[in-house]
């Protein structure tokens, strides 16, 4: 499965993207390395690995509307 995990800034929550079934859920009880490092992101710290490209935008309306201001 090619999955990516995914944190919003302002929200401790953890999300997983499985991108071959085309699913997102959240992850409720982090546990091992990945709490480890949710608790370093939630402290401010960025973690970036193996993704090429991410933006969080305020809804997906400004996605599908067919341009992002950033």
């Amino acid at each position: 499965m090619a999955a990516v995990f995914i944190a919003i800034e302002g929200s401790s929550d953890i999300w997983v993207a499985d991108l071959e079934g085309g699913t997102v859920s959240k992850i409720e009880d982090p546990s091992g390395k990945l709490a480890e490092i949710n608790t370093l992101a939630t402290g401010g710290i960025t973690v970036i690995k193996g993704v090429k490209l991410a933006i969080s935008v305020p809804s997906s309306d400004k996605v599908f509307s067919g341009h992002f201001e950033g």
